[in-house]
């Protein structure tokens, strides 16, 4: 029954298939003739675009008095005929990219004509690639566009901070709260396992580059804390226009291979014309240190409690290294070296403890922003200036940021068809951290409440800990320890600066034909100083005691003698550019549209710089010099030897010694085209190509100039009458 049933609904949708022509002309017969009967008459008229073109597949919609609607659509002239009975009230023309025009019906006019007006919201969704601006109907890759209205400045004091969670497919990963350390982002997947995984960024048209040359390894690593900063850390938020984040490989083949992980490119303002604005914003963030109760951690109580369960049951170690603790006080106890009421003293002691290591090392901060920005323009010349300043202050303690930042965006016209872009920024930044060789959160996490941070008198309370095990006389080395008196005598400084001009001439030599050449210049420069001063454990363990120093054989085991440690790196980054384009684009009949972009750049990267490698005999105390080897002590010419083989060489545990050099320079020669044919904004065909020479291929001649290519398309299934 049901396979009759389906057999005969399928009869019925053939019969209406075919003649729904034929109902159709029927239908339209009817319409005629009722308004022939009716002596109705027909309302035509054609719809224009801006420049007098017809519009074809317009639609137009007469409204009548009673609150019905007939619909009607424009043919390839862009004209349009619908019957009338006197009771229409206005007709309304619509079209995509252009605001909808109404007339009312008159009463004797049977003749009208719509002069569309582009419509400037839907003219401005268009995407840039830092080559060229495309209009959105026409774009065939995967770009997403974000403009400053859709952007939170909230808390951020970097633009890729600011992108987390605004763009599908964008991964960010924050590995640490530290002020000033980048984010992690990957946008197109792991692309590589040796190369860096990070996007490109693009300013204004030129590439930026990491003001260090950091290593692929470094940069991957989540467990790396890159505080150096990367390409935009000297970008004002408040200073973006808008935000492209170019995905597939049709979009990023115009940069070649370096784009494999993506382009984000960044567009600045560039003020209106009209009178000057003043616009200040000023952003403010609080950060709440972490406390025990985030990570359910016993208190001193109950780590007492726990270690009284253990000795009842048996379970203590027989003989410890270090008495710590119930355990500690215990064992002390069962050698007679303290009485019982000491004992009970020493553990209610501990059971009152309870030091908040957390609120010791960490605090709860507030950071804030400031900017001041001037825009206006008047004639042909428009102008954007600005002044930034950030003061991020860390949760954990000695850390904070504070950056300046300036910009002065100017386009002139020095004639109607030539027209200067002048981009000029810069930006200095200062911060001071804890030193890399002590984790602050390690020290809150696992260090025992019961152990008090301070003495009765203020003083810092220190913990007997071991320096060194002596095999030979059984006699281990012991030295105080204290986390707080560690993080006073150490630190770590981090400082920044960067000069960045970007100079463009855009000269319409013909309609349709524009030249463009852009002149870029960066400079980058980083400065970072690490330091630990000789009272603190971590040189005892290199030196192998702790107060006085030893003599004789034991002399040559110690990796350092008097003073602490220093290390100091400095790198400038110098960035040349220059790009010559031509665009060239025309259509036919206003239905075969054509584009065509065919450059050339130039670039070149200058690396210069040094790290000292750890230098010993660092003194802060006596004016931050350094300690000769043999002062004041009885060290002959051997036994520096010996100290000098132990610092450099002993037994590979201190690389990090031996001084280094940066010294590089990458060029770069590339030719590039894009091409883009559009029908009647139907569908779209583009073909992107680039082709670079650089000394970074090395000695692959045949792979120098291989070029990277794209080919994509796209169909608006909405501009076809049927599917509207």
């Amino acid at each position: 029954m049901n396979n009759k049933k389906n057999t005969f609904i399928h009869i019925v949708l053939l019969l209406m298939c075919i003649f729904a022509s034929p109902l159709t002309s029927i239908a339209q017969d009817r319409q005629e003739t009722r308004a022939a009967g009716e002596k109705m008459k027909y309302i035509k008229g054609k719809v224009l675009d801006e420049n007098g073109e017809p519009l074809p597949s317009a639609k137009i919609t007469i409204f009548m008095k009673d609150g019905e609607s007939t619909m009607s659509i424009t043919d390839n002239d862009g004209q349009f005929s619908i019957a009338a009975n006197g009771k229409e009230d206005h007709i309304v023309a619509s079209f995509i990219g252009y605001t909808d025009g109404k007339l009312s019906v008159q009463k004797n006019k049977t003749n009208y004509t719509f002069n569309m007006v582009p419509d400037d919201a839907l003219l401005s969704e268009v995407v840039v690639t830092g080559y060229n601006t495309i209009d959105k109907r026409k774009l065939t890759s995967s770009i997403t566009s974000i403009t400053k209205d859709d952007l939170d400045f909230k808390g951020a004091l970097s633009v890729d901070q600011m992108l987390e969670g605004k763009v599908a497919g964008l991964l960010t990963l924050t590995t640490s709260a530290t002020p000033g350390a980048s984010t992690q982002m990957r946008l197109r997947g792991t692309t590589t396992f040796t190369g860096t995984r990070e996007p490109l960024w693009v300013i204004d048209g030129v590439v930026y580059e990491n003001p260090v040359p950091v290593s692929a390894d470094e940069i991957n690593s989540l467990d790396n804390i890159n505080i150096i900063g990367n390409a935009i850390s000297g970008l004002n938020p408040q200073d973006i226009e808008r935000i492209d984040v170019l995905k597939d490989a049709s979009a990023t083949a115009i940069y070649g291979t370096r784009a494999a992980n993506g382009v984000i490119v960044v567009t600045t303002k560039s003020g209106e014309v009209g009178r000057t604005r003043v616009n200040y914003s000023f952003n403010a963030q609080a950060t709440r240190r972490p406390h025990y109760s985030d990570f359910n951690l016993m208190t001193s109580k109950q780590r007492i409690d726990v270690s009284r369960e253990i000795m009842n049951k048996g379970l203590f170690f027989e003989t410890m290294p270090e008495r710590y603790g119930y355990e500690g006080a215990m064992m002390e106890y069962w050698d007679k070296n303290i009485t019982f009421d000491e004992f009970q003293r020493q553990v209610s002691q501990m059971e009152a403890n309870n030091t908040d290591w957390f609120g010791e090392l960490y605090r709860n901060s507030f950071s804030q922003t400031h900017s001041v920005s001037l825009s206006g323009g008047a004639g042909g010349t428009r102008y954007y200036a600005s002044i930034g300043y950030d003061d991020d202050k860390g949760a954990e303690r000695n850390t904070d940021l504070r950056r300046f930042t300036a910009r002065m965006n100017l386009t002139t016209h020095l004639t109607d068809n030539v027209t200067i872009d002048l981009r000029l920024s810069g930006s200095q930044q200062d911060a001071n951290y804890n030193s890399p060789f002590y984790s602050t959160f390690d020290e809150a996490y696992y260090t025992n409440r019961i152990f008090p941070c301070y003495n009765g008198d203020g003083s810092y309370s220190y913990i007997k800990t071991l320096i060194k095990e002596d095999q030979t006389t059984g006699k281990n080395v012991y030295g105080n320890y204290n986390i707080l008196h560690e993080l006073s005598n150490s630190g770590q400084t981090v400082k920044n600066k960067s000069l960045n001009f970007t100079g463009t001439l855009n000269w319409e030599i013909l309609k349709g034909l524009r030249y463009t050449t852009t002149v870029g210049y960066t400079s980058t420069g980083n400065n970072t100083e690490n330091w630990i001063g000789e009272n603190t454990f971590y040189c005892a363990q290199l030196r192998g005691y702790a107060d006085e120093m030893p003599r004789a054989d034991a002399f040559k085991e110690s990796v350092l003698l008097d003073g602490g440690i220093w290390s100091g790196s400095a790198i400038d980054q110098k960035s040349y550019l220059w790009r010559n384009q031509v665009n060239y684009n025309f259509d036919i009949k206003n239905i075969h549209q054509f584009n065509f972009d065919l450059g050339h750049e130039v670039t070149s990267t200058q690396y210069r710089g040094h790290n000292t490698g750890q230098v010993p005999g660092y003194s802060p105390e006596q004016g931050e010099s350094f300690i000769p080897v043999w002062a004041g002590s009885a060290v002959d010419a051997q036994q520096y030897y010996w100290y000098l083989r132990q610092w450099f060489m002993g037994a590979d545990n201190n690389p990090a010694a031996f001084p280094t050099i940066t010294a590089k320079k990458n060029n770069k020669l590339s030719f590039y085209l894009t091409a883009t044919y559009t029908y009647k904004n139907f569908f779209s065909f583009n073909f992107n190509a680039r082709n670079d020479g650089s000394n970074q291929f090395g000695q692959y001649e045949k792979a120098k100039f291989n070029p990277v290519w794209s080919a994509s398309g796209r169909v608006n299934l909405h501009e076809f009458s049927f599917f509207r």
